[in-house]
């Protein structure tokens, strides 16, 4: 549904660790795929929502990481309102970092 970009003021290695702490206290689940250099999170069927898939995908940029996001609800629709975005940038600036 959706790309977005933040960036994080600290290596992969430290970032990639910091998502497995912070996505859990943020509803999310890892989900199978995950690596190094990308994590993959879920969120389930809820009565608000029919679940939604984050792929964030970590570039080291020599001591700063930035995060490319893509969002995606699990059933098509043709908007999530916001929802992907808004998840993004709760995780992004959960980890201290800067949102674009």
């Amino acid at each position: 549904m959706g790309r977005y970009v933040g960036t994080v003021g600290r290596p992969l290695d430290e970032v990639r660790w910091a998502i497995d702490a912070v996505a859990p206290q943020q509803g999310w689940k890892l989900g199978f795929g995950s690596t190094r250099e990308v994590a993959v999170l879920t969120k389930g069927m809820t009565l608000w929502s029919w679940g939604a898939t984050l792929h964030v995908h970590l570039q080291d940029l020599g001591g700063i990481t930035r995060l490319t996001c893509d969002t995606r609800e699990e059933l098509p629709a043709l908007t999530d309102w916001g929802r992907g975005k808004r998840a993004a940038q709760r995780l992004v600036e959960a980890l201290g970092g800067t949102f674009a």
